[in-house]
């Protein structure tokens, strides 16, 4: 029985399977107010520990601060002076209005956090009834089933040593995919009734590097490649030579501090911030402690700190800011204390000389400037490309800021002109042409320019992103090992005949076709795509030709 799905951490396992049963509704347990603070604070004891045997602090502190959220408890003895008899009935109606709140964010991480706060709430649930997971310590080596996970399921999957993770539902940018990501598990999620069909079999083989499960009566006898590509970075500063020499520098991006657990031989391209904020860490003295911490755990290589990248479709909830006005734009004219405080927090924590700072949604010069008035001079300032009048002007940016960095999630956006959750349009020739436009004015500079948007975190893209010339990549971690492979599998005769392609391509599917023929052509990939048949017809391939001379001299 096979089961096809979507890839969201890359790797191999196979083993028995464990079964995730989907959680029941109760009947609550009824408790007095005092009653529900002793085992709230009972469940927080358990969640510390837990949390600190797994190294998962920074995620720790978005439920304790929830659980102890004094407007939560304001919230809990307003319905039980309103007649609800049942505390732990009055909490779960509480945690289930922040979670309908966040919901209805348009911006995918409290949406996310949404989701995620109605599962742990289960879990809460669970343990005040006295029900206990079902990965348990003779989990280890088992293959993990189940309709979705809360991130205390995470830390019993690390603790106890899963070897594979399957899920019918989940999110990308979600909490506990992050953590699992984190340790590098390879994880299959939006498998179609994997549960049920899991329960019929006693074995499975985990292919999340094609997309797809495995279910057997049998032991499957399929040898799970365990061989780590990562190891020669961690001594050379995340340096990788294709096959003609030429070097390419690969670094990570992080959401949360335990990403950097196996990866502290790397740079930090790109750190995002806005994790903190969910988390409340806002004061200067707690972001000062994250980012100097941050700053030891990566040294002598550098950590890339972007500003709050807040507004717009990522505003905070409870505040009322116009949708047009996002990244540095709102911390400058709604939100300024915030920004002088982290400002003020980077500036601190900057002892190591390895923190540089990344402003995001930049579109004017004079954001750059002001950034810059408030930033101690030593600390090198970059600016995101992923406004078109960014990409368009970046020559004129030069003198004010010392690196770049291009968000290709944002900039497809407004290239193209479509709402960012709309995957189409990545591989379309006029993104790649604005990346090539504003990357030709840093030809003779190169180490000043780099990607961090997802679109380098995918073969086809990072293949059609060093065809432009760019060589400094920041990528997830658990994409390391791919980005590593295809890396040594260029070299300049090829990406040139990639470049010229794409200069002259008409359509996204053109793109798509040259790329995949190449990767192919490497051995890199076999057969589709990311589940999408891409093939480069012969008709296509040969009008091509007669152009791409001319695309080389354009």
């Amino acid at each position: 029985m096979i089961l096809k799905g979507t890839p969201a951490i890359k790797g191999r396992a196979a083993g028995k399977i464990l079964v995730l049963g989907k959680r029941k509704k109760r009947r609550k347990k009824r408790l007095t107010l005092p009653e529900l603070r002793q085992e709230v604070e009972k469940y927080s004891e358990y969640l510390k520990k837990i949390s600190v045997d797994v190294g998962a602090g920074s995620i720790y502190r978005v439920y304790e601060a929830i659980l102890h959220d004094p407007q939560l408890w304001e919230k809990v003895e307003s319905l039980i002076s309103e007649g609800e008899k049942n505390a732990l009935r009055a909490f779960v109606r509480v945690i289930e209005d922040y979670a309908d709140e966040l919901s209805g964010s348009e911006h995918e991480k409290f949406r996310n956090l949404g989701f995620e706060l109605r599962i742990w709430l289960r879990d809460f649930e669970n343990f005040v009834e006295g029900h206990h997971s079902e990965i348990l310590e003779n989990s280890t080596g088992r293959i993990v089933v189940g309709y979705e996970l809360n991130i205390m399921d995470v830390f019993r999957i690390i603790k106890y040593g899963v070897s594979g993770v399957v899920l019918e539902r989940g999110s990308l940018t979600s909490h506990p995919i992050l953590m699992l990501k984190s340790r590098g598990i390879p994880t299959l999620i939006r498998v179609r009734d994997a549960v049920s069909k899991a329960r019929r079999y006693r074995y499975a083989y985990l292919d999340a590097m094609e997309g797809f499960v495995e279910f057997s009566r049998r032991p499957l006898r399929i040898q799970v490649n365990e061989e780590k590509k990562t190891i020669h970075l961690l001594t050379n500063g995340g340096r990788v030579r294709m096959a003609d020499g030429e070097e390419v520098t690969l670094q990570i991006n992080v959401d949360i501090p335990e990403e950097l657990e196996d990866f502290k031989g790397l740079g930090v391209g790109l750190f995002r911030t806005e994790y903190l904020y969910l988390m409340g860490v806002v004061s200067r003295d707690d972001q000062e402690y994250v980012y100097r911490k941050l700053s030891e755990s990566v040294y002598p290589n550098v950590l890339t700190i972007r500003l709050f990248d807040l507004g717009g479709e990522k505003a905070p909830l409870g505040m009322d800011i116009p949708s047009h006005v996002r990244g540095i734009r709102y911390l400058l004219e709604y939100n300024r204390k915030l920004l002088e405080d982290q400002i003020e927090a980077i500036n601190r924590a900057s002892v190591r000389g390895n923190i540089r700072v990344l402003i995001p949604m930049v579109s004017t010069v004079e954001e750059v400037l002001e950034v810059r008035r408030l930033l101690k001079a030593d600390i090198p300032l970059g600016i995101m490309i992923e406004t078109p009048a960014a990409a368009l002007i970046a020559d004129r940016f030069k003198k004010f800021a010392s690196f770049f960095s291009v968000g290709t999630n944002d900039l497809s956006q407004y290239v193209m002109a479509i709402d960012r959750k709309v995957s189409d349009y990545r591989f379309h020739p006029a993104i790649f042409r604005l990346v090539w436009y504003s990357f030709d004015k840093f030809r003779y500079q190169k180490e000043r320019y780099s990607v961090c948007g997802d679109l380098a975190a995918s073969h086809m893209g990072l293949l059609a992103l060093l065809s432009l010339g760019i060589r400094v990549f920041s990528v997830p971690p658990a994409y390391i090992p791919d980005a590593v492979e295809l890396i040594e599998k260029m070299d300049g005769e090829t990406l040139n005949r990639v470049f010229r392609h794409i200069m002259v391509a008409y359509s996204e599917k053109d793109v798509e076709g040259i790329l995949f023929h190449v990767l192919r052509e490497k051995g890199i990939v076999e057969g589709d795509v990311s589940g999408r048949k891409v093939e480069m017809s012969t008709d296509l391939y040969e009008s091509l030709k007669p152009s791409v001379e001319d695309a080389g001299n354009s």
